[in-house]
């Protein structure tokens, strides 16, 4: 073909002819056109006609799928020969099937051998479904004999898809995987999470309930694939009715119906027109225009062989005249059927306006042949017919999909890559973990979150981690600046199922920490040392501190940059000799919150950044004697913290203190649970002695984990004659933790200790608040003011919360605990950039870690600490910083004020000792806080 016509076999998707095929000797010797013209001349009309109507016309969307008809008597298996060779040779990737009409008398044969050389696959072409076909075909053959329309409903979705049954058998395995996948799962959630066991029982247990579901899937299609696809067949097409009309027709044409009516030739033909819209259905389906495209580059052709103009094609022909796609319909005859309502085109000129115009389209177009046309055609295909060649057609095909394969996978590796930088790169150590009782220990500079990708901490460990990935980079890019590794030692995991442990104070530590971490990294090369921070979990209550101080020996003698951590552990004798096993000349510990007076003996590079429990003791005494002059206090701790194996120095401290200043106006009582068995050293629960007057104080001087217990029994053995009660600040977490806060018994009046000023998005927002004081010497910036910058790149604080919403993570400081291990990591973020390398009257020669120390420690530098967030710091002699700010707050309802996210709003404070700020005002005058009047009934 040449000219325009070329063009049109290219458009289409289907390749000109080759030599050897149609148009072309097999010789090799030119041989005459289609139509027996010379090889110059333009093609033969049917070549034209099929190029055009199979080109699938994506802009105007003619979606029509194409039945050609060749009658040509005498001789017509010459002109179905000729043109399925044509059509092998000049459109390999047309699906088309070429049946003989005079071969199969009846509909459903005819229609058989088309859809069987339709299905083929290897044809050149893709196969086509014929799902409608295929269901019509398998009720046809049905005898409905069964009584009821029910059992008559079952025969037929039995007949078009599986039956429903063995579902007991099916069940009990789908039923056991499902268990196990469960039992895996859960397995897995209860390790501390990131181990690589966890992370093999978790994969396996997605596994098993994706093969549980896929069976399920699969089983539910069993039952409900049939009812789908017999409402489809009442779809627009096909020539019934939907739902229960479906049945009612199906019985009309199904093999019974046929060989019990009156009239068997009319229930035949019947049948033989829904088979007819069945196929031509699945026909337009499968070229349907769908939401990812047209995948199919032509329509499909059938080519009917018909000397007499059977009954068979006749049906196939008025069924596809009567539909919508008529107009797609193309008759090519010598004669045309006289039954038939064609419009006649008489030559290809004639056939391309109406076809460009899309006029008369519910009239199918007829192509009237000579007799020459017809001897012309079937000599210029003759003989053998050579396909094109297609192995660069598949080597192109089999590229794209390697191509879009490998972009597949390395989009999905980008995305993996994204999510998982938390994760350690291939080859690289970057932890040293071990599981006991079920908890992680150890430290980590990257992986899986300590308490799990569920736990409230994991959001900031992934944060710390992915910036410990990106220090790398930066140091590439910035080699004047050198790395620096701080450890956070903490505890971020729990016992599972115990609601008395809060993660919320160490996550906001996390938070805090990253907080700095980011700011330092994103100064750019005036911004000081580079910096890591390992991220390391000493267990619930800091039990197993020994395996995790053993694993950060391994990192000090391992990594260099490891120069100082922040502890936030409990003042326990356990710790204290596990910290002492730090080399002191190479690791700097501060610690915010440890208070116990004793540390800073033990360990020679501890530095203690919050007041010790001798000023909380003394705020005590000033409070009580101004609000109860004369009173007896009674420190109310948990029997057992005297254990000499386990000695709680933060108790014990606190209680030595409290009896040094009240002198014979204290009294002690060692509480146990109601329902604990007697002992010695245990004075019981609360007795009513310990109830009401005016002549006695309630301090609860124990661990926050046993205040609820001890403020509802407070509560039942009191009834409403509840003392003023004082507790020390462990208890301020139930003002970060709402969940803590809900667990207290409702109406509760309670002081509250408090070593920090307590932050709300509400007051640092407030620029007075905010912005009062002065940063360090020559920066001008307010450290406040610094936090909440940096705070606001973790989300944190970007607006102030509505009025009456309740403020959630994000806008929530849960009392600005974060503020503590903020003030820790940039200090000595700070004291490292001071001291290495050394400079001229900043600090003397030698190791790092001396260098530092002298510098927190003030004797050889000219430069103020940096400001505290709290408070001034400045250690003395002892490395204690005794002058930073301690409080005494008033919540009249701990419940209530917790719970709405507003307990660090409506604490008012009530005492005050140690350095503030200007813009926190005054000291306060001491005012009691008073119990609820009304009488609690026992629980």
């Amino acid at each position: 073909m040449t000219g325009s016509v070329r063009r049109r076999w290219v458009a289409a998707g289907a390749p000109p002819p080759a030599p050897g095929a149609a148009g072309a000797h097999p010789g090799g010797v030119p041989a005459p056109r289609a139509g027996g013209g010379p090889a110059g001349e333009p093609p033969h009309p049917l070549a034209a006609l099929l190029t055009a109507v199979t080109a699938v016309d994506r802009r105007r969307r003619l979606a029509r799928p194409v039945v050609a008809l060749a009658t040509a008597p005498p001789g017509s298996a010459d002109l179905v020969g000729a043109v399925g060779a044509l059509l092998d040779a000049a459109a390999p990737r047309v699906a088309h099937a070429v049946v003989d009409a005079a071969a199969h008398p009846e509909v459903r044969g005819l229609l058989d051998a088309a859809v069987a050389q339709l299905e083929r696959p290897g044809s050149g072409w893709r196969p086509l479904p014929f799902p409608r076909y295929r269901d019509v075909v398998a009720i046809a053959d049905l005898r409905l004999t069964a009584a009821g329309v029910d059992r008559r409903a079952a025969a037929v979705r039995a007949a078009i898809g599986p039956p429903n049954t063995g579902a007991p058998r099916a069940t009990e395995p789908m039923v056991s995987m499902l268990t196990a996948a469960g039992t895996v799962a859960a397995l897995s959630a209860g390790q501390a999470g990131g181990t690589r066991l966890s992370t093999a029982l978790y994969a396996l247990g997605v596994a098993l309930l994706c093969v549980v579901l896929g069976l399920a899937a699969r089983r539910l299609w069993a039952v409900v694939g049939p009812r789908w696809r017999l409402r489809r067949l009442g779809r627009r097409g096909v020539g019934v009715e939907r739902g229960a009309g479906v049945l009612a027709e199906a019985t009309t044409w199904t093999a019974d119906a046929v060989a019990s009516a009156r009239d068997p030739a009319a229930a035949r033909l019947r049948r033989d027109r829904v088979l007819v819209a069945a196929f031509l259905a699945d026909l337009r389906a499968a070229h349907g225009r769908r939401w990812w495209g047209n995948w199919r580059t032509a329509y499909p052709v059938l080519v009917l062989g018909d000397r007499a103009g059977g009954p068979a094609a006749a049906a196939l022909l008025g069924g596809h005249a009567a539909s919508a796609d008529a107009r797609a319909l193309v008759v090519v005859t010598d004669r045309p059927h006289p039954d038939a309502r064609y419009r006649p085109l008489a030559q290809w000129e004639a056939y391309r306006a109406p076809w460009a115009g899309g006029a008369d389209a519910t009239r199918p177009w007829a192509l009237t042949l000579d007799a020459a046309a017809v001897a012309g055609l079937a000599a210029a295909t003759a003989g053998p017919v050579a396909r094109p060649p297609r192995r660069a057609e598949r080597a192109r095909n089999r590229l794209l999909a390697a191509a879009l394969g490998a972009g597949l996978l390395a989009g999905t590796g980008v995305v993996a890559y994204r999510s998982l930088v938390w994760a350690c790169r291939p080859g690289v150590s970057g932890e040293n973990v071990v599981t006991v009782d079920g908890q992680e220990v150890g430290y980590r500079l990257c992986g899986a979150p300590f308490g799990g990708a569920a736990s409230r901490s994991a959001r900031y460990e992934k944060l710390i981690y992915a910036e410990n990935r990106r220090v790398e980079r930066l140091h590439r890019e910035q080699p004047g600046r050198r790395p620096l590794t701080l450890v956070l030692l903490t505890a971020l995991t729990r016992p599972s199922g115990d609601a008395r442990t809060s993660q919320v104070a160490e996550s906001e530590d996390l938070a805090g920490a990253y907080a700095v971490q980011l700011a330092a990294n994103n100064d750019g090369p005036s911004g000081g040392p580079l910096l890591r921070l390992a991220v390391a979990n000493a267990g619930a209550a800091s039990r197993l501190v020994d395996h995790t101080v053993t694993r950060l020996g391994a990192l000090l003698a391992a990594d260099p940059t490891v120069r100082g951590g922040v502890v936030t552990l409990d003042s326990r004798e356990p710790v204290k000799r596990a910290l002492a096993r730090l080399d002191p000349a190479r690791f700097v510990m501060i610690s915010p919150t440890m208070t116990a007076e004793d540390l800073v003996e033990t360990l020679p590079r501890f530095f203690q950044m919050i007041a010790p429990n001798s000023m909380q003791a003394e705020l005590v005494r000033r409070y009580v004697d101004r609000v109860a002059p004369g009173a007896r206090l009674v420190d109310v701790y948990r029997a057992g913290a005297e254990d000499p194996d386990n000695r709680d120095a933060y108790v014990m401290t606190l209680r030595d203190e409290l009896a040094r200043r009240f002198g014979p106006r204290f009294r002690q009582w060692r509480w146990t649970r109601p329902g604990e068995p007697p002992g010695p050293g245990r004075d019981g629960p609360m007795t009513p002695a310990l109830c009401g007057g005016t002549n006695q104080v309630l301090f609860f001087g124990g661990r926050y984990t046993d205040f609820r217990d001890f403020t509802w029994d407070l509560v039942d053995t009191c009834n409403g004659r509840i003392p003023l009660l004082v507790a020390d600040d462990s208890t301020s977490r139930f003002i970060a933790d709402r969940d803590l806060a809900a667990s207290a018994p409702p109406g509760l009046a309670v002081v509250m200790a408090t070593k920090s000023v307590l932050l709300s998005c509400r007051r640092l927002l407030d620029d007075r608040f905010a912005g009062a004081t002065a940063g360090p010497a020559g920066t001008g910036v307010a450290p406040r003011l610094q936090f909440r910058r940096d705070i606001a790149a973790l989300q944190r604080c970007a607006g102030a919360e509505r009025a009456g919403e309740r403020a959630d993570e994000l806008t929530d400081l849960a009392g600005g605990w974060a503020a503590t291990s903020y003030e820790a990591v940039r200090l000595l973020h700070w004291a490292a950039w001071r001291a290495d390398p050394p400079q001229p009257g900043t600090a003397a020669a030698g190791p790092l870690a001396e260098r530092m120390a002298a510098v927190l420690h003030g004797g050889t530098q000219q430069v103020p600490l940096p400001y505290g967030v709290n408070s001034p710091v400045r250690f003395d002699a002892d490395r204690v910083s005794r002058n930073r700010r301690t409080s005494l707050v008033c919540l009249r309802d701990l419940t209530a004020a917790a719970v709405s996210g507003t307990a660090a709003d409506l604490a008012v404070e009530v005492a005050r000792q140690g350095t503030a700020y200007p813009a926190d005002g005054p000291e306060p005058v001491p005012v009691t806080c008073p119990p609820p009047g009304a009488a609690r009934a026992a629980r």
